[in-house]
This record gives C-alpha cells, sequence and structure tokens, in this order.
C-alpha cells in the first residue's frame, strides 16, 4: 500500500489508519549452550526381567544385545541360582542379540514361583548421543560415578555430573572404546556421530588413560588438533553449526602443555591445565586425584550457566580441593605467563583464599585479541545463532524475494544486532545492507560490521604523592617541622 503523503495537500482531520508492508519484528533469543561429553563409558545398561520359567517354553528377554556371562536369576527372597539350574541360548550378534531362558532338565527350580532375570546389555542407542536433564537419570544409564570404595567408577558419568551442577542439561556421547581407556580413534569417531544431530555448543572430550610424556607423547597432541579439526569444520559449513572444545588431560601426562597448544592454535579450543586436581568425595569422605578433563567439564558448566559475553577469566572453580604440591610448585609466575602466552588456560589458587580460578580464559590462538579471548570467539557465535534462529523462525525461506521480503530482511537484521546489543554481545554496528546476489538470484546477501565488547583483563593503576596537596609532619622532640617529600610509582592489575 501506498503511503499518505500528508504534505501533498488537504486532509480533513482524524484518524488514518494503514496496513504496513513489513511486520513488526519478532526475533528469537539466545539460548543456553548445550554441552556434550565424550569419552568410554561402561559399555553396558542394566536390566531386571520377571518370569515363572518352565522346562517347555522360553521365556524370551525384553532386551537385546546381552551379555550372557552378566545374567543373574534370584527367587523373591534375593537367592542366586545355580547357572547349571536352567539354560540360556543366544540367537544373532551385537546388540541384536536375542536371548531367552529355561529350565534346565532335572532342574529343582519350580515352576510356580516368579524369578528375577537381572542382565547388562547394549543398544543401536547406546553408542549414540544422549540428553540428560537429571544426575540419577544419567547414573542410571552410564553407572554411579564412584565405586563403593571411593574411586572413580565411570568417568562420563563424573564429568556429567560436574556439567548438571552448573547446567540444566548435558548430552553425553559413549565412544565405543572397551576397558575405560580412550583412544584417538575412539574420540574423532564419537565426534562424527555428534555431527549428525547438530545444536552442540560446547564439547568435553575425556581422554581417560591416555598417557603422554614428553619423550613419548603418544596421541596427545593428536587429540587436541582432531578436536580443533572438528570445531574448524563444523564452523566452516556456515550452518550455525559453530562448536567450541575445552580439553583437559590424564593426570599423568607430562608433554608441555604450550606444546600442544601451539600444534592446536585454533580460537575454537581452550586447553586447561594442569591435569591434576584433588577432588573430595563427600560419598567415601575421601580426595581423590583426578585428571584436567574434568576441570573442563566444570569450566563448561560456568560459560553455560552464564551470559555469553563473559568468559572463563577469574571464574573461581568450585568443589575441587586444590592442586597436588608436586604439580603446584612448579607454577611459578614465569612458567604461567610462558603458558598463557602461548594459548594454555591456566589454573591456579586464588590468592588469599585457598579456592581455584582461571588465570586467563584464553584459546590455544594467541595472535591477537579477538582470536584469544574465549568470550569473544561466543559472543561471534552468539552473533550467528541470533541471526540463524531469527530468520528461521520468520519462515521466509522459500518465499520468493520481493521488495517486501528484502524489507522484512533488513528489519528483522536491525532488531537483531538492537537485541545483541542490549544484551552486551556487541558495542555497536553499521547499519546493514540488504543485496540480492546478482549472480545467485535465489541469495540475498546481508552485510554489516559491529564492534565487539572487549573483556577487560589488565586495570593499570599510576599514583605519586604530591607535595601540592598538603605537608607531611614528622613527631620530633624539638617541636613542629614542616617538611616535604616526594614518590611516584605505579601499579598494575592484570588478569
Amino acid at each position: 500500500m501506498t503511503m499518505l503523503n500528508f504534505n501533498s495537500g488537504y486532509l480533513a482531520p482524524g484518524v488514518y489508519v494503514q496496513a504496513v508492508s513489513t511486520p513488526t519484528p519478532s526475533i528469537a533469543s539466545l539460548s543456553a549452550d548445550v554441552i556434550c561429553v565424550v569419552g568410554p563409558a561402561q559399555g553396558w545398561l542394566t536390566s531386571t526381567d520377571v518370569f515363572m520359567l518352565s522346562a517347555s517354553v522360553p521365556k524370551t528377554l525384553s532386551q537385546a544385545g546381552i551379555v550372557e556371562a552378566s545374567i543373574v536369576v534370584t527367587d523373591a527372597t534375593g537367592a542366586i541360582q545355580a547357572a547349571d539350574l536352567y539354560t540360556i541360548v543366544q540367537t544373532g550378534s551385537g546388540v541384536s542379540i536375542v536371548t531367552t531362558i529355561e529350565l534346565a532338565a532335572g532342574s529343582t527350580m519350580t515352576t510356580t514361583q516368579a524369578y528375577y532375570i537381572t542382565y547388562q546389555y547394549t543398544n543401536l542407542n547406546y553408542y549414540t548421543p544422549q540428553w540428560f536433564t537429571s544426575q540419577q537419570t544419567l547414573f542410571n544409564t552410564f553407572g554411579q560415578p564412584f565405586t563403593a570404595g571411593g574411586g572413580i567408577a565411570s568417568p562420563i558419568s563424573l564429568a556429567g555430573m560436574l556439567v548438571l551442577q552448573r547446567s540444566s542439561l548435558v548430552v553425553i556421547m559413549p565412544t565405543t572404546d572397551t576397558g575405560g581407556v580412550a583412544t584417538r580413534t575412539g574420540l574423532s569417531g564419537a565426534y562424527t556421530a555428534m555431527e549428525a544431530i547438530g545444536g552442540i555448543d560446547l564439547i568435553v572430550p575425556l581422554p581417560v588413560g591416555m598417557p603422554g610424556t614428553v619423550g613419548t607423547p603418544g596421541d596427545i597432541a593428536n587429540v587436541a588438533s582432531d578436536l580443533a579439526a572438528f570445531c574448524a569444520a563444523q564452523s566452516a559449513a556456515g550452518m550455525g553449526n559453530n562448536v567450541n572444545g575445552i580439553l583437559g588431560f590424564e593426570t599423568g601426562v607430562t608433554v608441555a602443555p604450550d606444546t600442544v597448544a601451539a600444534s592446536t592454535a585454533n580460537q575454537r579450543v581452550v586447553l586447561a591445565w594442569p591435569n591434576s586436581y584433588g577432588y573430595y568425595n563427600s560419598q567415601a569422605q575421601q580426595t581423590l586425584n583426578v585428571g584436567g578433563y574434568y576441570v573442563a567439564a566444570t569450566l563448561a558448566g560456568i560459560l553455560s550457566s552464564q551470559p555469553v559475553n563473559l568468559g572463563l577469566t577469574r571464574k573461581v572453580i568450585g568443589g575441587f580441593a586444590g592442586i597436588p604440591n608436586n604439580v603446584l610448585m612448579t607454577m611459578t609466575q614465569p612458567y604461567k605467563n610462558q603458558l598463557s602466552a602461548a594459548g594454555v588456560c591456566v589454573i591456579e589458587p586464588a590468592p588469599g583464599t585457598g579456592a581455584l580460578w582461571v588465570r586467563h580464559g584464553t584459546t590455544t590462538d594467541p595472535t591477537n585479541t579477538v582470536t584469544r579471548e574465549f568470550s569473544l570467539v561466543r559472543c561471534g557465535d552468539a552473533i550467528l545463532q541470533e541471526f540463524q534462529s531469527t530468520y528461521n523462525q520468520a519462515g521466509i525461506i522459500g518465499d520468493p524475494v520481493t521488495s517486501n521480503i528484502l524489507d522484512i530482511i533488513t528489519s528483522l537484521a536491525t532488531a537483531a544486532l538492537e537485541y545483541l546489543m542490549a544484551q552486551n554481545i556487541i558495542a555497536g554496528y553499521t547499519s546493514p545492507s540488504v543485496v540480492q546476489d546478482p549472480n545467485s538470484p535465489d541469495v540475498v546477501n546481508v552485510t554489516f560490521g559491529y564492534s565487539p565488547e572487549y573483556p577487560l583483563n589488565i586495570i593499570n593503576v599510576q599514583y605519586s604523592i604530591s607535595t601540592t596537596t598538603g605537608t607531611i609532619t614528622p613527631a620530633t622532640s624539638g617541636g613542629n617541622a614542616s617538611a616535604t617529600s616526594a614518590y611516584s610509582g605505579s601499579a598494575l592489575a592484570s588478569a
């Protein structure tokens, strides 16, 4: 509709109402980061079937993929029945195994009593990403995090628990590794499985049991570079699948962290160091020595619980009982400066508190401020997420490219940028340009510039004693005497 020109001639007094071509923009709101923990799991689930058994009609257990050696049969009192009193038959292989049970010939088990058949199994969904919002559901699926004696029984459950203590959601992606030890192949294979579902913002790999020393580094650097390659590939796809990773290593790893950071050199990867921490297990009332990947999971939970424009620098890491002395003694100021400058995210004791905090939330790419500061990387991702969600929500993909559509795209872009400013994700922006691509008419190019909200890392305080603001009167036995004094200096507070 053509807008009325109120300067073109006489219009009678009154209220004039017109429908405008561009609707009031409706933009999407940013959501909390979704964290995926990737690592070796116990490899099975547990289930119990209840049957009245006979020697002539086999009963089929409800789950497929049952491990025959794990089957335990008990009666109503909990008494375990000897294995030679019943017969197990399995057909198929892997997760498709079908299992039946019946009484053996001459069995003394009764046919009039229900028996409890408990077993371990692995189904088709076990090695796929699974979403959890409660710790108990997580434990029921992947096992309790601690053994009865207080050791770590399920690393993936413990890491998931640390995330859920700070976030409302965690995705668990088990690797196909066996024996509870991670491998490079298992971790990278899990990334491929994650790619199919999308929607993951932060990855925390668990390189459980992976060794690495200066002389024999093993796959330590490769694990970091594989993570960086996956994150970079997701970002390059341009479909809003920007993914970042936070990585820590096993307690015994002594490969130089700055060497690993240099070989990784990616703004989407944070390498947490040191690799050894005390963790207090309240159930067993004892302190365990745990690997750096548990702190990495905690850092991911912290990021998910706070606004996206806040980074990791000086964030306190609760739940850990300090850094072992043999590691702490190596953390001199020059060495920590060396690591931070190289792109290592150093965890250190917070002065005067006894707690741990992040010295500087840097990525493994310290080339410049934008690539070094993890908060700026995540703010860039938030811009992408906001535009992706806003345009998808508008439902205009597939519509004809008309002048009205271009107006809508422009209006939505401006509204999204204003929202990002209000959330302190950007400090300012240039007006968006919306143009239909002359070479690909089904493409509309939206371009703009923005100023980031830089993190505060250094406060530089300069001070001096001025002789013009007053006098200094020292106490003397002979009376009052005036004296002047001058002193100048500077103080530097930094992250």
